[in-house]
């Protein structure tokens, strides 16, 4: 698995798009807000097989207050969101 750090970001939405070597692609948009808080997510992917839908995303939150609330959305479409929990891996 290879990853790529965006850094130096102002706040705004972003588009990524990845794409493997058989044409195969996703693309995500992401919102980065201005915070007071100093909240940080680390989100971990496993690719989905161009053909499958057995990719997987971990979103892993620190700093800020807890509980977390998690929204996941694909093409202006709420796919997950969850009840606030007290941290961690969803």
């Amino acid at each position: 698995m290879t990853s790529v750090t965006f850094s130096n970001l102002v706040s705004g939405t972003y588009t990524v798009t990845a794409t493997d070597s058989e044409g195969c692609n996703d693309t995500e948009t992401v919102v980065l807000g201005s915070q007071t808080s100093l909240v940080t997510v680390n989100v971990t992917t496993v690719n989905a097989a161009c053909t499958g839908n057995n990719g997987s995303l971990t979103a892993t939150p620190a700093g800020g207050t807890a509980p977390y609330t998690y929204t996941l959305i694909k093409n202006n479409v709420i796919i997950s969101s969850n009840q606030p929990v007290a941290g961690g891996v969803v």
